[in-house]
């Protein structure tokens, strides 16, 4: 986020962006790059939004449903859907560097405003495997690269 006590220097401007989902693009070309792994980069082409997709997984309905809810304009529809979708974003950053249940219901609680017992995150991370698997993958890879070293 821009702090505005930056400023930019005579000439110069700063900008400030957001790219959607820039964390996982990137770790889908990992994986298709160590793992040879294509199936979130695919997704990610079709413009599936990932975090939706776990959400739907959390929520136990349909990718479809999940958009719509979060579309909404009542917010009664639309903020649980919104909650639900926040919930994957802790999972899909945190899981690929290996974060647990413990520090995941930290993590979205400061990030993300979400409240979930430990024993749903463990859940959640488990539905993350489901959804993408280039996510555990990739931390195995690190994790039997490290032992080599």
């Amino acid at each position: 986020m821009y702090q505005p006590s930056l400023t930019a220097s005579a000439g110069n401007c700063i900008i400030e962006s957001d790219f959607s989902q820039v964390e996982l693009c990137s770790l889908a070309q990992l994986a298709i790059n160590l793992l040879g792994m294509h199936g979130m980069a695919d997704k990610i082409n079709r413009g599936v939004d990932l975090h939706c997709e776990l959400g739907a997984e959390i929520d136990g309905c349909t990718y479809e449903d999940i958009l719509a809810r979060c579309d909404s304009d009542i917010a009664a529809i639309r903020d649980p859907a919104k909650n639900t979708r926040n919930c994957a974003k802790p999972v899909n950053f945190g899981g690929p560097g290996g974060m647990q249940a413990e520090t995941m219901t930290f993590y979205a609680k400061q990030g993300y405003g979400v409240i979930r017992p430990k024993a749903e995150w463990v859940r959640i991370i488990k539905l993350w495997g489901k959804t993408t698997p280039e996510g555990p993958e990739y931390l195995r890879y690190v994790k039997s690269s490290y032992k080599r070293n």
